[in-house]
């Protein structure tokens, strides 16, 4: 028969005096699924503490890789740096090197455009530029790696040539730029100046800043400009 008010009272005082029946009373009244409930969210709390300890030493690991990528960059930075200095020696070298060879070869390099081409020694000018520029400038023009002077053998009658010449290994854009600088700081003085670079190669910032400037250009042995430049003085 069904369970009344009063019924239902007496089956609370009854479980109350004998809980070992709420075991059998929860089996007749839930379903498998929801007595297994309890088992189920302990499996999960279990997979998730299993996951979260695995995320853990994921993100340890991720940590150390972090580190050892740090680590590794600036090892690299390091050694990139000591590379630059490496070069930068190397290039100084070279650039001496190339310097001493025009210097020592005047005439072979320059004897074909001027004659007599002789190399002058910075201290034979520095008097007189002193007396026609500022010492800045003339501390600058004096830092030209070679000036050469004779008179243009197209050009006979006219006064001597004095070509301003920086030397590089790898000609860039501010060796083009410094010895244009420095060949007009020569005029500004009165002297017919003309620029000239000399290396073993040319950068592309090089050839651009060269553009239609009235410049000599030797490279790996053969040279270029003479005559607009020449003209130009």
């Amino acid at each position: 028969m069904p369970f009344t008010v009063n019924d239902v009272q007496d089956l609370t005082r009854v479980l109350t005096l004998h809980p070992e029946w709420l075991a059998e009373v929860r089996r007749l009244v839930l379903t498998a699924e929801l007595l297994a409930l309890p088992d189920l969210i302990r499996e999960l709390v279990e997979a998730q503490t299993r996951s979260e300890a695995r995320l853990d030493r994921l993100e340890a690991a991720v940590v150390e890789l972090v580190e050892a990528q740090t680590r590794s960059e600036a090892r690299l930075d390091r050694f990139e740096k000591r590379l630059d200095q490496i070069d930068g020696r190397l290039g100084n070298l070279v650039g001496r090197d190339l310097e001493h060879k025009y210097r020592d070869n005047v005439a072979a390099y320059f004897g074909t455009w001027l004659w007599p081409a002789r190399a002058v020694d910075s201290s034979e000018l520095r008097d007189d530029l002193e007396q026609r520029l500022d010492r800045t400038q003339t501390n600058d023009v004096l830092l030209l790696d070679l000036i050469v002077r004779g008179t243009a053998r197209r050009l006979p009658d006219k006064p001597e040539i004095w070509l301003a010449i920086e030397v590089s290994a790898v000609i860039d854009r501010a060796d083009v730029a410094r010895v244009l600088k420095r060949a007009a700081l020569l005029r500004q003085a009165g002297y017919r100046a003309v620029p000239v670079v000399a290396g073993d190669a040319l950068t592309l910032g090089a050839e651009e800043e060269l553009g239609s400037a009235p410049i000599i250009v030797l490279r790996d042995g053969q040279s270029q400009g003479w005559e607009a430049a020449l003209a130009s003085a």
